[in-house]
């Protein structure tokens, strides 16, 4: 058997690669053949191809904030691209458990194949705080398509006012990223809240933004600073949004944070008088601790397969399932393919990309991301 002996030849070796890793990608995002086989693999190859999902690699992390990193993902080639405002679904496995957390796109749609996502770390936050520690530049994470209806419409429109808390920036940046790169720029107003100078999220980028375009004004309002800042100081006011942006009554806005801090913007909006129809809203929860909203141990039954358990850990239903030697159907694990779904007979089950409960009667769920509360039936 012959070896590679010169640098030549590793050369060699290396540049094939480069140039049939591209077409192995385009070609294993066209199938869809649920064989754990197959799957297996395809990713022993390279751990980013994939026969039924989305998967990426992580090529930048970048440190925004003391407690804020954003990572640059490169998915493979079967993610389909993303509005700006739109949302993802990350899946990792911690201690030996897979959770699934969705966080906003923070990049703008033009960034050459590449998404990002901006954390901030959440006080007792078992995923925002593990990516921090943890992830790094090449390894490779699970992600579901792009969703959400907190997007910018294709036709963007001539004048916007964006308003943004904390770490509910993210999806705003992608929208701001956007349409800074347009040929018809929209005449812009960015006015954005936080704790502290150290606080800012996107503080140098959006300073930037503003200098090199006309069409667009950033007013940063920071709660806590000493006497270098310059800049509006404490909490969203009526008189702060009439300095910065008199016309708000009669243009699209698009807000993003907290829940009590797009409380207090929209009680003033309707206290302004302002049009809500023009009003696009998001409440911004940086991954769901799911956990914290669990005090006991929850019994679930599967009623088809006559199995019965008790939950005391954080896995989801379809995990719980597999872990008891069942075997349902389900593609993404993400909550985006519908693959999974199932009819929930009884009890309430937690959505772990958004923290909801259900009812408590009859529904269909999709148990790739619900976590029993309670005791729970599902028909699997």
């Amino acid at each position: 058997m012959s070896t590679v002996t010169s640098i030549a030849d590793v050369g060699t070796l290396a540049r094939a690669g480069r140039i049939a890793l591209p077409l192995l990608d385009w070609a294993t995002s066209r199938l869809s053949v649920d064989s754990a086989r197959l799957e297996k693999l395809v990713t022993r190859v390279e751990p980013t191809l994939s026969l039924r999902n989305v998967r990426a690699r992580v090529v930048g992390i970048h440190l925004e904030t003391h407690d804020t990193k954003t990572y640059v993902l490169k998915p493979n080639g079967r993610f389909r691209g993303f509005r700006p405002g739109a949302f993802l679904s990350l899946r990792v496995v911690i201690d030996g458990e897979p959770v699934v957390r969705s966080y906003s796109i923070s990049s703008g749609p033009a960034s050459s194949g590449l998404v990002a996502i901006t954390v901030k770390r959440v006080d007792g936050g078992a995923v925002s705080n593990w990516l921090f520690e943890n992830l790094a530049v090449g390894d490779v994470v699970e992600i579901g398509q792009a969703q959400g209806q907190f997007v910018l419409p294709e036709v963007v429109p001539a004048r916007i006012l964006m308003i943004s808390a904390g770490s509910g920036v993210t999806p705003v940046m992608a929208m701001l990223r956007h349409v800074t790169q347009l040929a018809a720029r929209p005449r812009t107003t960015f006015l954005h809240f936080a704790r502290s100078p150290k606080d800012v999220i996107f503080g140098d980028e959006t300073a930037q933004i503003a200098a090199r375009s006309s069409s667009v004004d950033v007013t940063v309002c920071v709660e806590n600073a000493d006497s270098s800042w310059t800049g509006p100081r404490g909490r969203f006011s009526a008189d702060l949004l009439e300095e910065v942006a008199p016309d708000f009554r009669e243009i699209p806005i698009y807000l993003c944070g907290p829940a009590p801090f797009m409380a207090a913007v929209i009680k003033a909006l309707e206290e302004a008088g302002c049009d809500l129809a023009h009003l696009r809203y998001e409440q911004f929860t940086a991954g769901v601790d799911v956990s914290r909203l669990l005090t006991t141990s929850s019994l679930l039954r599967f009623t088809r397969s006559g199995v019965e358990t008790v939950v005391s850990k954080q896995r989801t239903i379809l995990e719980e399932a597999e872990a008891r030697g069942l075997r349902p159907e389900h593609g993404c694990r993400m909550g985006v393919c519908g693959s999974c779904r199932c009819t929930k007979n009884s009890g309430i089950v937690i959505d772990v990309t958004t923290g909801l409960e259900s009812g408590e009667g009859a529904e269909s769920i999709r148990p790739c991301i619900s976590i029993a509360k309670g005791t729970v039936s599902v028909d699997l």
